[in-house]
């Protein structure tokens, strides 16, 4: 092992935001530079500081209640936008490369009217933390998802404080078909006292809830 690949994988283990972790990288990397200039073996210096894993708790150990909580929140935004990035393409990811797309009122199998309704329903339940009502209605692939947990993350990174709802935008829709199924997908921007959310919801024929995404 290289002292570079030693810092390296220390680093890659020290719980912190991601402007620290280079800052502790450039140290120990001087660090263990200096002690083999002075004469040591890169095998004393490595055995003196520890074992990858031991070196970064000790890192970890010192580090600031901020540095810590940076992690957590780089940590909760990597896994939401995941989770809802992988919902999100697994609903509408084909419509973007092959699916045909068409008006609303094409096929008859949606009306523009019915789908307005159906989407201010889902927003207002989640405005309401419902989940259990959103389950009940979503597909099947949804349900496991929809958890207070997971949309409270979401609504996190639009903004920490939202306030109450003012009114709904226009709600935009396209109708989708994509091997044999067919959907729709709308989006709306939503006034709240603080902020506005734009959500992009998608049903299915029956208007189940297939995909949510929020920004």
């Amino acid at each position: 092992m290289t002292k570079e690949q030693y810092v390296n994988a220390v680093v890659k283990k020290v719980k912190c935001s991601g402007r620290k972790r280079k800052e502790i990288g450039r140290q120990l990397l001087s660090d263990v530079s200096v002690a083999v200039e002075n004469g040591e073996t890169l095998d004393e210096v490595m055995e003196r500081m520890g074992t990858v894993r031991e070196a970064a708790e000790e890192f970890n150990q010192n580090l600031s209640e901020a540095e810590r909580k940076a992690y957590a929140r780089s940590k909760r935004r990597t896994i939401v936008c995941a989770v809802l990035a992988a919902l999100l393409l697994l609903v509408c990811g084909v419509y973007w490369i092959l699916p045909k797309s068409a008006q609303i009122d094409s096929s008859g199998v949606f009306e523009e009217q019915i789908v307005e309704e159906r989407v201010r329903q889902i927003i207002t339940e989640l405005d309401q933390n419902d989940f259990a009502a959103l389950r009940q209605e979503a597909v099947d692939s949804m349900q496991k998802v929809i958890t207070q947990e997971t949309f409270e993350s979401a609504r996190q990174l639009v903004g920490d404080d939202w306030g109450e709802r003012k009114s709904f935008g226009k709600i935009y829709m396209v109708e989708i078909k994509q091997m044999g199924k067919r959907m729709v997908t709308s989006q709306v921007t939503v006034a709240y006292e603080n902020l506005s959310a734009t959500y992009t919801i998608t049903l299915d024929r029956d208007l189940k809830l297939a995909g949510l995404y929020m920004k």
